[in-house]
């Protein structure tokens, strides 16, 4: 019965989606571990417009998202992933990397974008990111 109600709450809470920022608050790290009953990946299939999610990586607990320009809807997004995820065992771990350019939406490391690095399109394309454990968001994480 409480994990229904734990994803009841959810859904409640994402629902709420483009509402005011801060209007729900997360559960905390203690809470979300009881009630971790919603799937992380549950939370990339939110609708996030401006950002559309694109590539996962569940081992490090990061989000590659696409958006042409972010701006300020940029953070209602982040709550309302920041409130799904408090209901999963990502809650307080997990990251995003939005980029201009979803074929560029990887780690700079991954070979599919070596020549994109080399020729700068990656740095350019790499717009902001998000941590969850410090709470920060990053504009131009790249340093263009």
């Amino acid at each position: 019965m409480r994990s229904g109600l734990a994803a009841a709450a959810c859904l409640a809470a994402i629902g709420c989606a483009g509402g005011e920022p801060g209007a729900h608050q997360s559960p905390t790290h203690a809470e979300a571990a009881v009630e971790a009953t919603t799937s992380p990946r549950s939370c990339a299939s939110l609708e996030l417009t401006p950002l559309r999610v694109v590539r996962i990586d569940d081992r490090q607990r990061r989000l590659f998202a696409a958006a042409g320009a972010p701006g300020a809807q940029l953070e209602a997004r982040v709550h309302d992933l920041e409130t799904c995820f408090g209901f999963t065992e990502w809650a307080g771990r997990w990251s995003l990397s939005v980029f201009t350019d979803p074929t560029l939406a990887r780690y700079k490391d991954d070979p599919q974008v070596t020549e994109a690095v080399k020729d700068g399109r990656w740095a350019r394309a790499y717009v902001a990111e998000y941590d969850s454990a410090s709470r920060k968001m990053t504009r131009d994480p790249a340093g263009r």
